[in-house]
Formats: C-alpha cells, structure tokens, sequence
C-alpha cells in the first residue's frame, strides 16, 4: 500500500503532521485488510524546494516521531539538499 503527499510550500510542521496522521490510518488499515505480502505501507512526502519548515532537524524529529510506532516506511523527495540531509 501506498500514499503520496504533496506538501504546499505554506505547509508548516502541524499541518504536515496532521496530513500524515490523517493517512496512516488509511495505510495501516489497507495493509492488514491486504493481500499478506509481508510488505510494509509506504507514505511519500513530495515537498517542494521553497518549504521551510522540514529544513529543521528538530521539525524532522516531530515528523519521524509521529511515523515511528506506525510501522509505515517514510520517503521524503525533495530538490532542496537541507531537507534530503536529515
């Protein structure tokens, strides 16, 4: 199962929160009602170069701690190389 989020370039980190807790429960509901392939729910966050707000490593903590107990894989895919580095 997979999701894709488009982040804005407004979006702060409680509105990137709050999309990413509105998804995980759709992901994880999808994976135990699936095939039984062992593979584990995918979220990718698509943010666009211009967003600050995941260019804090703090701010990327509060991300990695909303997914951590969710057993969802997390890609982040960004142009920006302060955001790829976290």
């Amino acid at each position: 199962m997979e999701k894709i989020i488009e982040l804005d370039k407004t979006d702060d980190i409680t509105s990137i929160r709050s999309r990413v807790e509105v998804a995980l429960p759709e992901l994880t509901r999808q994976s135990v009602q699936g095939e039984g392939n062992g593979h584990r729910p995918r979220l990718l966050l698509i943010v666009p170069g211009n967003n600050k707000s995941l260019q804090s490593l703090v701010n990327m903590k509060l991300l990695a701690r909303t997914v951590r107990s969710r057993a969802v894989d997390v890609a982040i895919v960004s142009r920006n190389p302060a955001v790829r580095d976290y």
